[in-house]
Parts: structure tokens; sequence; C-alpha cells
């Protein structure tokens, strides 16, 4: 799921499947850069380019290039889990989850398995939060809502 500011995969640059590597690393560390400048709308905008690059590749050229699809995929969860820390950053902390979930889906090497691992904590434990402070405010919203359903009509 996208959010304001987020591209489509098919907004970015035509994709070349000869540079396809080099145009994945150039968002990906403009990525980099934007998240330590704190600017993590532009880097998830950035990170989810990187995504819509790796999927809109010719499959034919990645099935027959063990080495593109090695780097397709670690492309692919380390974009994710880039993304994933955008997100936190930003409160899109289901957005966040699902991105931590599917870059795990991957089978990313230990380190990153354990690194998201970490960041999966802190992604429940936003999750957490958010439940604990919007709980008592879902009940009052049914409540209210409750009441102006049974309100009789005016005409």
């Amino acid at each position: 799921m996208l959010h304001a500011g987020e591209v489509q995969a098919g907004e970015v640059l035509p994709i070349f499947q000869e540079l396809l590597p080099l145009q994945a690393a150039a968002y990906m560390n403009r990525a980099r850069c934007l998240q330590s400048l704190e600017c993590h709308q532009k880097a998830a905008q950035d990170l989810t380019a990187v995504l819509g690059l790796w999927e809109g590749a010719n499959k034919r050229m990645m099935e027959a290039d063990k080495e593109m699809q090695d780097a397709c995929t670690k492309g692919l969860y380390t974009a994710q889990y880039l993304r994933a820390k955008s997100r936190l950053a930003r409160g899109l902390v289901k957005q966040a989850a699902a991105d931590v979930r599917d870059a795990l889906k991957r089978n990313p090497p230990a380190a990153t398995q354990k690194q998201l691992r970490e960041l999966n904590t802190r992604v429940q434990a936003a999750l957490e939060e958010h439940r604990r402070i919007n709980a008592p405010l879902a009940k009052e919203l049914a409540k209210v809502s409750i009441a102006i359903r049974g309100m009789p009509k005016i005409s």
C-alpha cells in the first residue's frame, strides 16, 4: 500500500536491463542519504522506486543470470528493510510491518535477518502503542456512530 508522496512502480525511470543494478544502486544510495538527513518520505519514494525497478525487470533475463537473480533478491530485501525503517519513522506502522514481513520471506542472510527481527520488535512495539492510544478513541467513536444512527432523520 502506497501513501502520499510514494511513487508507483510505473512512474520510475525506464528500466534498462543492462544498467538495472546501477539504476537500483543509485536510488538505494540516495535513499540512505535521505534517511540520514531524516527525509523519510523522500527516502521511501526512492526505495519504492528500487522495488519497482527490480520487480519490473525482464524475467527471462533474471532466470538466465544467477548473479542478476542474487542482486535482485538482495536489492528487494534491502529496499524493504530500509523502507520499513522510513515508514516506521513516519508513523506508518502497519506498512512498516508489511515491509519487514515481506523482506523476511525473501530469506536474507543471517545478519540481515537479525536486523529485520530487531526492526520487527520496534514495529510491534509501535503497533502496540498505536492500539493502546487508539482503542479508547475507537470505543468512543463507535458509541457516537451508534447514537447518530439511532437519531431520527430530519426531513
